[in-house]
């Protein structure tokens, strides 16, 4: 059975799980409606409950909602890309991509203590060759099934609430970048309409508060651990002062680095303040330094920053500002200071070879801007967002204009323009790679890069993307 075999008989075996149990659920509450007309003719609590009343209707509707919910939602994605003319002309200037995703998902809330949740996810582009080597070198697949979390939920007495199992978490209050968000393995793309990552497994204590606004966490994390002493942990606090919001977290993992961050939100004024600062510790990535050049087979060299602290700063501000009654512009700035870096944009495509290749964390300084028009006038089902970032410290820059609107309730329409300028850095990095002799390719080279280094490979700089979505809410 190949592997697009497999992969569809998960999916199918997902799907008819969740038919089973929305059929089963189904016929449980017929057997209640069956038993209540049968109490109903031959005089069973006929006098407790009449049949016909709204005490009747809700306490059904409670058990449905309670007991089981099945949903999800669908991604009908066309992205049309246009790159420059590669010099050797052997990749096309114009591509197409469909990234569609499908979510399905079962909630079950047996009662008010517990709650079970799976979610998973089909991703399928119908554009993608798996066998062009721009594909290779990304890792990208025509088809794809993920299970995107897998937890369940209870409390303790009403003071701690435990949570088990693959979950999504993210901490930091950045728009666009969270050097706080430790426990996630992925950055999260700042310009994405949503967060695409996968959860992570974890067994998370959260302690709340209420009276004075505060929350207190504690996090073992098992994502991919193997043995108990592979389990990593992480602690966060959270507290309100009146406007002010401030939050400390720490994390560690065996053979990875001490992580500590602090983070900020405050209301000045009409402005929305908000820092997030983390420092790392162990950092056992490695380093480069030197020159890259491929056609003459010079390697930067490897270094290591494991006894250093490596600093990361966001700093924000937004302000809305009403131009109507009831309507109002947001404007927002940020900026990003990024130590964990190798400084160096000539290294960004032996980053990629070495699979260190981080979109968003590659330069040193990055800043930001948006504005946001949400639902505008007597457009309320439409929302316009502008943004952009620029690498400071390569000159490059992207910006995008995002449009949505909500169709037949259930159905939303987006739109989305990005445009890359500058001469040669992140947001606009061609990358020529010459064939060249296998003997002579490093031992560090991941697996997946050695037959295209092997034949070659010209990728030129893309210009800009232009995309529509369709989302239908199931």
């Amino acid at each position: 059975m190949n592997l697009l075999t497999q992969k569809s008989m998960r999916l199918l075996t997902f799907v008819v799980a969740l038919a089973v149990c929305q059929f089963c659920s189904m016929a449980a509450l017929a057997d209640d409606d069956q038993s209540d007309r049968e109490e109903e003719m031959f005089g069973g609590s006929q006098d407790e409950v009449p049949p016909n009343s709204d005490r009747l209707l809700e306490s059904k509707l409670a058990e449905v909602d309670d007991f089981l919910d099945i949903g999800g939602d669908l991604y009908m994605r066309l992205q049309y890309y246009q790159f420059d003319k590669s010099s050797d002309g052997s990749f096309d200037e114009y591509r197409l991509a469909s990234p569609n995703l499908l979510h399905l998902y079962l909630d079950g809330r047996p009662n008010d203590h517990l709650r079970a949740f799976v979610r998973g996810r089909l991703q399928y582009d119908f554009t993608v060759d798996e066998n062009d080597p721009y594909n290779a070198m990304l890792g990208t697949q025509a088809l794809d099934v993920f299970l995107d979390q897998l937890w369940l939920k209870f409390d303790i007495g009403r003071v701690a609430y435990i949570t088990v199992g693959r979950q999504v978490i993210r901490w930091g209050s950045g728009r666009f970048w969270n050097p706080t968000d430790f426990l996630n393995q992925q950055h999260r793309d700042p310009l994405a309409t949503f967060d695409e990552r996968l959860g992570v497994s974890l067994i998370k204590v959260h302690i709340p508060v209420e009276s004075l606004g505060w929350n207190f966490y504690a996090v073992a994390n098992l994502d991919g651990a193997t043995t108990p002493e592979e389990v990593g942990g992480a602690l966060r606090a959270e507290f309100l002062f009146g406007s002010n919001e401030l939050a400390v977290s720490a994390a560690y993992r065996k053979d990875q680095p001490l992580r500590l961050g602090l983070d900020i939100s405050s209301a000045v004024w009409e402005f929305d303040l908000r820092v997030e600062a983390a420092v790392v510790h162990g950092d056992k990535t490695p380093y480069w330094r030197g020159r890259f050049d491929m056609l003459n087979l010079v390697f930067p060299e490897e270094y290591s920053r494991e006894d250093d602290w490596i600093p990361q700063l966001t700093a924000g501000a937004e302000v809305a500002i009403m131009y109507s009654d009831q309507d109002s512009l947001i404007i927002g700035v940020e900026y990003f200071y990024n130590d964990a870096t190798n400084k160096d944009s000539q290294l960004y495509t032996w980053l990629l070879m070495q699979g260190n290749y981080m979109p968003f964390y590659l330069g040193q300084h990055y800043a930001s801007g948006y504005l946001a028009l949400m639902q505008p006038g007597d457009w309320n089902d439409t929302t316009f967002f502008l943004s952009g970032i620029t690498n400071m410290s390569d000159g490059t820059w992207i910006a995008r204009l995002d449009y949505q609107v909500r169709l037949l309730t259930y159905l939303q329409l987006s739109a989305f323009a990005t445009f890359h300028f500058g001469d040669y850095g992140e947001f606009r990095l061609p990358t020529e790679i010459p064939a060249i002799d296998e003997a002579m390719i490093p031992e560090s080279t991941p697996e997946s890069w050695r037959q295209i280094l092997i034949d070659g490979l010209s990728v030129p700089a893309q210009r800009f993307e232009l995309g529509i979505w369709l989302k239908l809410d199931l």
